[in-house]
């Protein structure tokens, strides 16, 4: 008896696929992908890796998998990158992550709204970022702080200058390595309680790769330089 190769049955994806939420698919500048994790960090993708993950992750009916593709997702998975689609979109936090978004809820909530804007005040939600930011998922941390600081529109925009003035004053001499991150969640909580409607951007330099957030009042930017945040593109926003 000759004995024959056995062909593999090709597989499918069940369930579907679906990047987490703190993970963006952006295009390379000469072909390809990146895939950004908001909390830091990237992964280069070549143009058919690219093309085949945006196949999975939009399929226009069901598609077939090879070895390379399952290794592929179990990559991804193993990463920290991938999800199944067939969750709810809603973001689920392990018991131990709410916990802290409660900790850090209340410690958000002493600020009373109205506050003075000053070096003091942005330099203590300049502390509360770093800890919210080393502690919780980038899109945790943006939650708590938008729930922590209900949006409420009561004030002109003359308050804008003294925030931005704040924030980088508290930047400057804060005894934490706060970053633009920090920054910007600080003066997205300045903005709030002093009844603005302010934006948290993250944007991409696609020529050099490079990430930056910042926070901006109509198109005054806070707590940055505004020709620092002119150099990146923005690709997601929360207000």
């Amino acid at each position: 008896m000759t004995s024959q190769a056995i062909q593999p049955i090709p597989r499918t994806f069940p369930p579907p696929l679906r990047l987490r939420s703190e993970i963006l698919l952006l295009p390379r500048t000469h072909g390809g992908a990146w895939l950004v994790d908001l909390n830091g960090g990237s992964f280069a993708l070549d143009k058919d890796t690219a093309a085949r993950l945006g196949s999975m992750l939009h399929p226009r009916q069901p598609m077939d998998c090879d070895e390379a593709d399952a290794a592929l997702v179990e990559e991804l998975r193993a990463a920290g990158l991938l999800a199944e689609a067939t969750r709810p979109g809603k973001m689920f936090l392990q018991a131990g992550e709410r916990a802290v978004a409660r900790v850090l809820a209340a410690w958000l909530r002493q600020v009373q709204p109205g506050s003075q804007v000053g070096t003091r005040e942005a330099s203590r939600l300049m502390s509360i970022a770093w800890f919210s930011l080393h502690l919780l998922r980038w899109p945790a941390a943006v939650r708590v702080w938008t729930m922590a600081f209900p949006s409420r529109a009561t004030a002109a925009s003359e308050n804008a200058e003294r925030i931005h003035e704040a924030v980088q004053t508290a930047a400057a001499r804060h005894w934490l390595p706060v970053q633009c991150k920090e920054r910007a969640l600080s003066a997205f909580g300045l903005a709030r309680l002093n009844g603005l409607q302010p934006v948290l951007h993250v944007g991409c330099n696609p020529t050099v790769f490079q990430m930056h957030c910042w926070a901006s009042v109509a198109e005054q930017v806070l707590g940055d330089h505004p020709e620092h945040h002119q150099e990146f593109e923005p690709v997601a926003s929360w207000s």
